[in-house]
């Protein structure tokens, strides 16, 4: 950290500040009531915002403006947070499923792969949100196709929403290519019973 400075309404809680810290390092930051210490913190973790100054990680600028966004710059992001593919059992030679976002409280998606020239019918357990990424065919009776650029207002066929009793039903999906698959993305709030609990 380097130049850190933050006023609160007019009154400057740091002024300059330089803090420098060794990856492995462990430090104490102290001082009197009200020198700033808990406000250097903070910006640190994103929780206030730095009027001036820069923030350096392995000697390169980051923005941190969230809490999150302090998350994000984890060093050992991949460690943390990454989740390896886990294929659903009902996959087969016509498509494949697989889950790549799970083991959390508020989101979860699977990747859909349906083969060149297949149909299959696709139930799911809760409601969800879609997009083709790649590949045309049929979503249920809809036109359906990855959209490859977009102007704004143009219309696209590349997004649908399936209610919890469509998804229970099912979704015939078909891929109307001969050589390409058809990939769809469908995110899931965190309520599908067959989501993975675990990493």
């Amino acid at each position: 950290m380097e130049g850190i400075s933050k006023s609160f309404s007019g009154v400057p809680a740091l002024d300059q500040v330089r803090l420098e810290v060794a990856r492995g390092e462990v430090h104490a930051v102290m001082g009197e009531n009200g020198a700033g210490k808990s406000t250097l913190m903070k910006i640190l973790s994103g929780l206030v915002l730095k009027d001036h100054g820069h923030i350096y990680l392995d000697a390169a600028p980051v923005e941190i403006n969230t809490p999150k966004a302090a998350q994000n710059i984890d060093p050992n992001y991949k460690k943390h947070y990454f989740r390896k593919p886990v294929l659903c059992p009902h996959s087969d030679e016509h498509h494949v499923e697989k889950w790549v976002v799970y083991a959390n409280d508020y989101i979860a998606a699977k990747e859909l792969t349906l083969h060149p020239g297949q149909t299959v019918k696709v139930k799911d357990g809760a409601a969800y949100g879609c997009i083709i990424i790649q590949g045309h065919g049929k979503f249920g009776v809809y036109d359906a196709e990855a959209s490859v650029m977009l102007r704004f207002g143009q219309a696209s066929n590349d997004e649908y929403f399936v209610s919890e009793a469509a998804a229970k039903e099912g979704v015939v999906i078909s891929n109307h290519s001969q050589f390409q698959p058809m990939v769809i993305l469908k995110h899931f709030g965190p309520n599908h019973p067959n989501m993975p609990k675990k990493a």
